[in-house]
């Protein structure tokens, strides 16, 4: 996985869990992360808030979570700024 492959990805697909980005690109998550945070600090991808929608749902599936926009997954949700 290289920074414009990440890029591509983030920009065909929406929003997409780090975990998931790790199953697709084969690696670790620590190395999803790092190139996330590369992304992040040049202003190109945001971590969104649980929920995935920028400010949650409220965390009406207990726990802080909501089990319908959430799933339940602790992965963080990033998404591509055009």
């Amino acid at each position: 996985m290289d920074l414009l492959s990440l890029r591509d990805y983030l920009q065909s697909h929406g929003r997409t869990r780090i975990g998931d980005l790790a199953v697709h690109f084969n690696t670790q998550t620590d190395a999803v992360r790092f190139a996330l945070i590369e992304w992040e600090r040049r202003g190109r991808v945001r971590k969104l808030q649980e929920g995935g929608a920028g400010g949650g749902c409220g965390g009406s599936g207990g726990g802080g979570k909501c089990a319908n926009c959430c799933g339940g997954s602790s992965d963080p949700m990033y998404e591509w700024v055009s």
